[in-house]
């Protein structure tokens, strides 16, 4: 004859209290074929009593603050043997390192794009030419006396000496 559900609670509770290895049946499929208490049944109320004894319910966050210590001390091993790597997270930890994002901005350019850029330039340098009456807007010389290509040799970037030679007139 089945007994109540609060009786089996209650001998549910005394069962889960004994120690595991003491306890007859030693398994919860082996107690819930003698009280006839369906597993699921069972599997909710050792939830439940889980919850409420406090037993310890697996939480990250609280595990890792637990190990908090044992990681500090690893560290610090770590940069008493000078790795780098610990050495960054040790003053990034302390607020003492603070890495700044840089942006940057990626353009794409075809050869397309590159020779339109580079004709406008040319125009503008002739334009400028012209502007200039006759004389490089670039070295400053007469068109008279300049026959080579004109370069900037006081240019420390080698992009304004590139620019530079594109200022012979057409």
């Amino acid at each position: 004859m089945r007994k109540k559900k609060g009786e089996e609670h209650k001998l549910f509770l005394e069962w889960r209290s004994t120690p595991p290895n003491e306890r007859e049946p030693a398994t919860l499929a082996g107690f819930s074929r003698l009280t006839g208490v369906s597993q699921v049944t069972l599997y909710k109320w050792d939830k439940s009593v889980a919850l409420a004894e406090g037993d310890a319910v697996y939480n990250s966050e609280s595990w890792l603050e637990s190990q908090t210590q044992k990681a500090d001390e690893a560290l610090v091993k770590a940069c008493e043997k000078n790795n780098a790597q610990a050495l960054k997270i040790f003053y990034q930890i302390n607020k003492r390192l603070i890495e700044q994002r840089e942006d940057t901005l990626k353009l794409d350019f075809s050869a397309n794009d590159y020779t339109q850029i580079g004709n406008r330039v040319k125009q503008q340098l002739r334009d400028d030419f012209q502007e200039f009456g006759g004389i490089c807007p670039v070295c400053f010389k007469s068109q008279a006396l300049r026959r080579e290509i004109c370069v900037d040799t006081e240019s420390k970037q080698p992009e304004d000496r590139e620019v530079a030679t594109l200022a012979l007139p057409a």
